[in-house]
């Protein structure tokens, strides 16, 4: 499987910061005030070989419009000059969508300029497949929501160019918002790869970069893991036009990297029984005959319903972390996600309240309560070492934070028998 490429400009903010900004930020230093247009687009990293001046804005690399009114807050967002810029960005200077932003992006075709028949009324159906494509993105918190309302974040709308391109995006992102619209070209109205045209575009509402220039070239960072070029990379104007969606799998790990999903596997507790069901789901994922799921029963659970679906039951079988596996089959491509955050536990007498004393190495020593008049080991077994101290040793086959012992002593300042709970430190 060949290797993909996503990179992107600078930019990485703090999680879940929503900004309240203005669009039209400008940056009053000297030194910026004082470059012309020419020399900041050059300085943001973008082809200036390419620069087509439209007014109002510069088409750049054939499908990139910068708005010359934002070019110097976006070349003070690029440097981190801008309080907005200082407030927001962890450690890399420049533009993504903020996490917060990203996953609750709206938006709609423009209902005067793309007709719902006829001639180049199929570029909606593409940008309804695109939407797909980007929502279905597994482990990926990108989410662009259609509307039919009359605003939304982003607007697609159709105008005549002669310029060529088969569409455009207005701006890069600012103030870690997208890209405010993507512009097909009704020149090419029977352009048949309309849809892979359309995922393009989103990736550049969200801060992504053409993958036919090196990120040197461009001001950009390289994604660890990928190559510097790569012209079958959906963000390419080498790629393969005709595959839908054209991602790959280091297209995703780009999208993994920048944009990732926290907690895509959920379970319905975090705490059972030998014995007992556990409900797993995995999130933001669309089923479809190009999407399909596959669980495996990893460790300490076995599989008991819910195969080929987001929604998984499994049996708890022995003490220690139920862990379960979700194969991701994305259009020919997988992906692999586990979760191991449920422990299964030996249930207590009635009466005795469990309290975790935390994990013991193999061979170490440790004392008990005084008074304690029960001492359990369920995959490992304990030494006395005199009074009230013991050396602990595994049993085979112990695993990594499994409960293997157990203490039990009566505390005479709660009238109640307390357990302390020995975790298994596997190294």
């Amino acid at each position: 499987m060949r290797k993909e490429l996503f990179y992107f400009l600078f930019l990485l903010l703090i999680i879940g910061f929503v900004s309240c900004q203005s669009e039209d930020i400008t940056d009053d230093s000297a030194e910026t005030a004082e470059l012309d247009d020419k020399t900041i687009i050059q300085q943001l990293g973008f082809d200036v070989s390419t620069l087509i001046d439209k007014g109002d804005y510069y088409l750049v690399e054939g499908d990139i419009s910068l708005v010359k009114k934002n070019l110097k807050q976006h070349l003070a967002e690029f440097r981190g000059e801008t309080d907005e810029s200082k407030l927001k960005q962890g450690y890399l200077n420049g533009r993504l969508v903020s996490l917060t932003n990203v996953k609750n992006m709206t938006i709609r075709i423009d209902g005067v300029s793309v007709p719902t028949s006829g001639i180049g009324s199929d570029w909606r159906t593409a940008v309804m497949t695109a939407i797909n494509a980007w929502n279905n993105i597994p482990g990926s918190c990108i989410k662009f929501n259609y509307t039919t309302a009359s605003t939304a974040d982003i607007t697609v709308r159709r105008a005549y160019s002669s310029n060529g391109e088969y569409a455009r995006v207005s701006d890069f992102p600012l103030n870690q918002k997208p890209s405010r619209e993507i512009i097909v070209n009704s020149m090419h109205d029977n352009f048949a790869n309309k849809a892979n045209t359309i995922i393009h575009e989103m990736g550049h509402t969200v801060g992504f970069l053409h993958t036919h220039y090196t990120p040197a070239q461009q001001g950009g960072v390289l994604i660890p893991g990928t190559p510097t070029i790569d012209d079958n990379s959906i963000m390419s104007y080498n790629r393969n036009r005709g595959l839908i969606p054209g991602f790959s799998t280091n297209d995703i790990k780009a999208i993994h990297y920048l944009y990732p999903l926290n907690n895509v596997i959920t379970s319905s507790s975090y705490q059972v029984s030998p014995n007992q069901n556990i409900s797993y789901t995995f999130s933001g994922l669309t089923l479809s005959s190009d999407i399909r799921i596959t669980w495996q029963a990893v460790q300490n659970v076995t599989l008991v319903s819910g195969q080929g679906t987001t929604n998984a039951t499994f049996k708890a079988t022995a003490n220690g972390k139920a862990k379960v596996r979700a194969i991701i089959n994305y259009y020919g491509n997988e992906f692999i996600f586990e979760s191991s955050n449920v422990t299964i536990e030996v249930p207590l007498p009635e009466g005795y309240v469990a309290v975790h004393i935390g994990y013991v190495k193999v061979g170490s020593t440790f004392s008990i309560p005084s008074g304690s008049n029960t001492i359990q080991g369920y995959a490992a077994t304990f030494q006395h070492l005199g009074a009230n101290n013991f050396r602990i040793d595994y049993l085979p086959g112990s695993r990594q934070d499994e409960v293997i012992g157990e203490i039990a002593t009566w505390d005479p300042m709660q009238r109640k028998q307390i357990v302390f709970r020995i975790f298994c430190y596997c190294d």
